[in-house]
């Protein structure tokens, strides 16, 4: 539901993207829970998005090694597999 909102509030095509900032401080601020739950679908919409991807771009590429290591330990989380290709090609 929280994607759903953060992609909701940029199609509008507010400029101050209210929401979406509180939830990437929030996914970043607690990053590694984030990505080890459901918190990755938040960052990767955040990512894929390019009204939003300003907000956790350069946070995830200081962070991609932490996404390369709970990767290895959970090789079945679609999620992280997608952000950290989105990741790569930031």
């Amino acid at each position: 539901m929280l994607k759903d909102m953060v992609k909701a509030e940029a199609a509008i095509g507010d400029s101050k993207l209210k929401f979406a900032t509180t939830m990437a401080k929030v996914t970043l601020k607690h990053f590694e829970i984030a990505v080890r739950g459901r918190g990755v679908f938040i960052l990767l919409e955040l990512v894929e998005n390019e009204a939003t991807k300003h907000l956790v771009s350069k946070q995830l590429k200081a962070q991609k090694s932490i996404l390369e290591d709970f990767l290895k330990k959970d090789r079945g989380a679609k999620g992280l597999v997608v952000l950290l290709k989105k990741v790569n090609a930031l």
